[in-house]
């Protein structure tokens, strides 16, 4: 039985109005959710002294960071177990995979060559 307020019923007026994204659209509507994951990121990361000054590297840095990263060298800094809690729901919320405190070394020291140079 059809209800004029049924709030399930959107109408035949508004089934024609779905759109479909193209290509370009859906990688630019990616793109923004990684650069909103990632501010959010730098607002948390922020606020430990090591990272203070992150602020100062764009969110479309990091990622560029992000996703260029491939080598996992043995690197000087370690992360503190807060840091890597950011880091790794970063990358969850990102790419919904996990990645290994090596890894997440070798980001943080590039991190902080851009901080530091």
């Amino acid at each position: 039985m059809f209800y004029m307020n049924d709030p399930n019923d959107i109408g035949e007026e508004f089934e024609d109005e779905r759109a479909e994204y193209d290509t370009d659209t859906l990688q630019e509507l990616e793109l923004d959710r990684k650069l909103d994951l990632i501010y959010s990121f730098k607002n948390e990361i922020i606020k430990d002294p090591e990272f203070g000054a992150i602020e100062n590297i764009s969110s479309f840095e990091l990622l560029f960071i992000f996703e260029n990263t491939n080598k996992i060298k043995n690197k000087k800094y370690t992360l503190t177990v807060d840091q890597w809690y950011l880091f790794d729901n970063l990358f969850i919320d990102l790419y919904g995979v996990k990645k290994s405190l090596q890894f997440f070394n070798v980001i943080k020291h590039e991190i902080k060559k851009k901080l530091y140079i």
